[in-house]
Protein backbone atom coordinates (compact mmCIF):
# COMPACT_ATOMS: atom_id res chain seq x y z
CA UNK A 1 0.00 0.00 0.00
CA UNK A 2 3.11 1.92 0.79
CA UNK A 3 4.51 1.79 -2.63
CA UNK A 4 0.94 2.57 -4.45
CA UNK A 5 0.72 5.65 -2.06
CA UNK A 6 4.70 6.61 -2.93
CA UNK A 7 3.64 5.69 -7.11
CA UNK A 8 0.85 8.25 -6.74
CA UNK A 9 2.67 11.17 -4.99
CA UNK A 10 5.51 10.68 -6.78
CA UNK A 11 3.22 10.97 -9.97
CA UNK A 12 1.17 13.80 -9.21
CA UNK A 13 4.12 15.87 -8.14
CA UNK A 14 5.66 14.98 -12.32
CA UNK A 15 2.30 16.05 -13.39
CA UNK A 16 2.28 19.41 -11.26
CA UNK A 17 5.82 19.97 -12.22
CA UNK A 18 4.85 19.46 -15.81
CA UNK A 19 2.05 21.50 -15.90
CA UNK A 20 3.70 24.88 -14.22
CA UNK A 21 6.72 24.49 -16.51
CA UNK A 22 4.10 24.42 -19.81
CA UNK A 23 2.10 27.02 -18.27
CA UNK A 24 5.12 29.16 -17.42
CA UNK A 25 6.26 28.98 -20.96
CA UNK A 26 2.88 29.90 -22.37
CA UNK A 27 2.80 32.88 -20.45
CA UNK A 28 6.26 33.63 -20.46
CA UNK A 29 6.97 33.85 -16.78
CA UNK A 30 10.44 32.28 -17.75
CA UNK A 31 13.73 34.18 -16.45
CA UNK A 32 15.25 36.30 -18.63
CA UNK A 33 18.89 35.20 -19.38
CA UNK A 34 19.81 38.31 -21.46
CA UNK A 35 19.53 42.01 -21.40
CA UNK A 36 16.12 43.45 -21.72
CA UNK A 37 15.08 44.46 -25.80
CA UNK A 38 15.88 47.86 -26.01
CA UNK A 39 12.60 50.12 -26.53
CA UNK A 40 11.78 51.46 -29.70
CA UNK A 41 12.73 55.28 -30.02
CA UNK A 42 10.06 58.17 -30.03
CA UNK A 43 8.49 58.69 -33.18
CA UNK A 44 8.03 62.62 -33.29
CA UNK A 45 5.14 64.03 -33.20
CA UNK A 46 3.86 67.28 -34.32
CA UNK A 47 4.01 68.31 -30.65
CA UNK A 48 7.55 67.49 -29.73
CA UNK A 49 8.53 70.46 -32.22
CA UNK A 50 6.21 72.98 -30.95
CA UNK A 51 7.32 75.81 -29.36
CA UNK A 52 5.43 77.42 -26.23
CA UNK A 53 5.11 81.08 -25.61
CA UNK A 54 6.89 82.53 -23.27
CA UNK A 55 5.28 83.58 -19.95
CA UNK A 56 4.05 87.24 -19.64
CA UNK A 57 5.84 89.36 -17.58
CA UNK A 58 3.98 90.79 -14.17
CA UNK A 59 5.08 94.05 -15.15
CA UNK A 60 4.19 94.25 -18.69
CA UNK A 61 1.20 95.90 -19.92
CA UNK A 62 -2.18 93.71 -20.71
CA UNK A 63 -4.51 94.18 -23.32
CA UNK A 64 -8.23 94.91 -22.20
CA UNK A 65 -6.87 95.73 -18.75
CA UNK A 66 -6.33 99.00 -17.04
CA UNK A 67 -5.45 100.88 -13.92
CA UNK A 68 -8.30 101.93 -11.89
CA UNK A 69 -8.31 105.27 -10.11
CA UNK A 70 -9.92 106.25 -6.89
CA UNK A 71 -13.20 107.26 -8.33
CA UNK A 72 -14.22 103.73 -9.29
CA UNK A 73 -13.40 102.54 -5.66
CA UNK A 74 -15.42 105.41 -4.42
CA UNK A 75 -18.67 104.44 -7.00
CA UNK A 76 -18.12 100.79 -6.04
CA UNK A 77 -18.30 101.29 -2.47
CA UNK A 78 -21.37 103.84 -2.59
CA UNK A 79 -23.07 100.98 -5.07
CA UNK A 80 -22.87 98.85 -2.12
CA UNK A 81 -24.42 101.19 0.33
CA UNK A 82 -27.27 101.79 -2.08
CA UNK A 83 -27.45 97.97 -2.40
CA UNK A 84 -27.15 97.28 1.28
CA UNK A 85 -29.94 100.17 2.11
CA UNK A 86 -32.16 98.11 -0.60
CA UNK A 87 -31.58 95.06 1.49
CA UNK A 88 -30.48 93.57 -1.56
CA UNK A 89 -27.87 91.26 -0.60
CA UNK A 90 -27.31 89.93 -3.99
CA UNK A 91 -26.20 92.95 -5.91
CA UNK A 92 -24.02 94.16 -2.70
CA UNK A 93 -22.73 90.72 -2.35
CA UNK A 94 -21.52 90.87 -6.53
CA UNK A 95 -20.71 95.36 -6.18
CA UNK A 96 -18.26 93.45 -2.76
CA UNK A 97 -16.75 91.02 -5.55
CA UNK A 98 -16.41 94.08 -7.82
CA UNK A 99 -14.27 96.30 -5.05
CA UNK A 100 -12.01 93.04 -4.99
CA UNK A 101 -11.28 92.95 -8.40
CA UNK A 102 -11.02 97.19 -8.99
CA UNK A 103 -8.83 96.90 -5.91
CA UNK A 104 -6.53 94.43 -7.35
CA UNK A 105 -6.36 97.11 -10.82
CA UNK A 106 -6.06 100.49 -8.49
CA UNK A 107 -3.25 102.51 -9.29
CA UNK A 108 -2.75 105.97 -7.40
CA UNK A 109 -2.61 108.93 -9.67
CA UNK A 110 0.89 110.01 -7.82
CA UNK A 111 3.20 107.28 -6.91
CA UNK A 112 4.57 107.29 -3.34
CA UNK A 113 1.19 108.54 -2.35
CA UNK A 114 -0.03 105.17 -1.39
CA UNK A 115 1.72 103.47 2.10
CA UNK A 116 1.76 100.15 2.98
CA UNK A 117 -0.42 100.83 6.52
CA UNK A 118 -2.93 102.23 3.92
CA UNK A 119 -2.74 99.42 2.00
CA UNK A 120 -3.12 97.11 4.86
CA UNK A 121 -6.13 99.34 6.43
CA UNK A 122 -8.48 98.92 3.25
CA UNK A 123 -7.54 94.96 3.02
CA UNK A 124 -9.00 94.23 6.59
CA UNK A 125 -11.87 96.46 6.27
CA UNK A 126 -12.85 94.60 2.93
CA UNK A 127 -12.42 91.51 4.63
CA UNK A 128 -14.62 92.79 7.37
CA UNK A 129 -17.19 93.94 4.43
CA UNK A 130 -17.25 90.28 3.08
CA UNK A 131 -17.95 88.83 6.34
CA UNK A 132 -20.46 91.03 6.96
CA UNK A 133 -22.37 90.81 3.49
CA UNK A 134 -21.84 87.05 3.47
CA UNK A 135 -23.33 86.76 7.10
CA UNK A 136 -26.45 89.50 5.93
CA UNK A 137 -24.94 91.86 9.03
CA UNK A 138 -26.69 94.87 7.85
CA UNK A 139 -25.03 96.96 10.55
CA UNK A 140 -21.62 95.74 10.09
CA UNK A 141 -21.43 95.83 5.84
CA UNK A 142 -22.91 99.42 6.02
CA UNK A 143 -20.05 100.09 8.80
CA UNK A 144 -17.30 98.60 6.89
CA UNK A 145 -18.39 99.71 3.22
CA UNK A 146 -18.48 103.22 4.69
CA UNK A 147 -15.03 102.98 6.16
CA UNK A 148 -13.92 100.98 2.73
CA UNK A 149 -14.95 104.13 1.50
CA UNK A 150 -13.38 106.59 3.75
CA UNK A 151 -10.33 104.85 3.15
CA UNK A 152 -10.53 105.23 -0.72
CA UNK A 153 -10.54 108.83 0.16
CA UNK A 154 -8.08 108.95 2.25
CA UNK A 155 -5.38 107.75 -0.36
CA UNK A 156 -6.96 109.92 -3.11
CA UNK A 157 -5.89 113.18 -0.99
Amino acid sequence: MKKGLAKFSFLSLALIWVFLGARCQLVGLRPRTGAPSPTPPLSPTRLMNRRTPAPVAPTKRLPGVRAVDAGELDQSCTRIIAALQRNDWTTATKETNNLGVLWTRFKPTRPGTMSATEMKNFDVRYAKLQRDVRMRNKAGALAAARACRDTVNKMAR
